[in-house]
């Protein structure tokens, strides 16, 4: 059996589209398009870090309805660039935002993160992420198994470079993106640390592909939240190191997408 199920799907047009979508919401609401939606957008999962830029950020809140209902553009930015989270996490989740985001114009984007570690790590790292594992089911729905999921280069290397500039300790590897969170078993792990893969997360494969297949710009980056290297799981969610190195991996991205 083929995955997906129907054969050649990926030469068909979609019966719904994230354009429609859109149009029928604005339609139902008697609304037209906000005129000050981001150009730039970071795509966050962790209410924690939401909610420290909710209190430290000066944000204009512009209202999109949809699945994420409200963009945080940050006004240091100028409302260039803005934030984007609570709509959960996985591929499909975090594929269905950015899908919405793109049709609302919005052309480069960043994702970050917090991450499991299956490689020697420690709570706390940074990672570049410079290309994906598709073990998850959202990214074989745009482009056939054998397309390899990797992040815009442009990006990369400038979130790589602003790390350097600023002497921040980061590394860059590759990731695997699993839906499935209490299935990482620990012949999967041996597997992919074996080949070099330093980390596993939920979401980057699917952006990636997805980003590639609408012609947008999109990078990610982890924070090390837990540890799996050797099979046994091992975690620090309230880590100092961990808070405060998510915080460098936002105001990083951000300083990206204004490039």
């Amino acid at each position: 059996m083929t995955f997906p199920n129907f054969a050649g799907k990926h030469d068909a047009d979609a019966v719904l589209t994230p354009s429609s979508l859109l149009a029928h919401r604005l339609d139902q609401l008697g609304e037209s398009l906000p005129d000050n939606v981001p150009s730039r957008l970071v795509m966050i999962y962790q209410p924690q870090l939401l909610s420290a830029i909710r209190s430290l950020e000066k944000t204009t809140l512009v209202n999109v309805g949809g699945l994420t209902q409200t963009v945080h553009a940050l006004d240091r930015t100028n409302g260039e660039v803005g934030v984007v989270g609570g709509f959960g996490i996985g591929s499909p989740a975090a594929v269905a935002v950015l899908e919405e985001m793109i049709a609302l114009g919005i052309t480069k984007f960043m994702s970050i993160g917090a991450a499991g570690a299956i490689a020697d790590l420690s709570i706390g790292d940074l990672v570049v992420c410079d290309s994906a594992i598709r073990d998850e089911g959202t990214s074989h729905h745009y482009a056939a198994a054998d397309v390899e999921a990797g992040p815009d280069a442009e990006l990369t290397q400038a979130m790589v470079s602003a790390f350097e500039s600023s002497g921040t300790e980061h590394l860059v590897g590759k990731t695997w993106t699993i839906d499935a969170l209490f299935r990482e078993t620990p012949q999967e792990v041996r597997h992919y640390a074996g080949d070099g893969v330093i980390t596993v997360e939920m979401e980057a494969a699917a952006l990636f592909i997805v980003a590639a297949a609408r012609g947008v710009q999109l990078g990610a980056g982890f924070c090390v939240s837990d540890l799996l290297a050797g099979g046994t799981w091992r975690a620090a969610f309230d880590s100092d190191r961990l808070v405060g190195n998510m915080w460098k991996l936002f105001e990083t991205s951000v300083s990206v997408l204004e490039g």
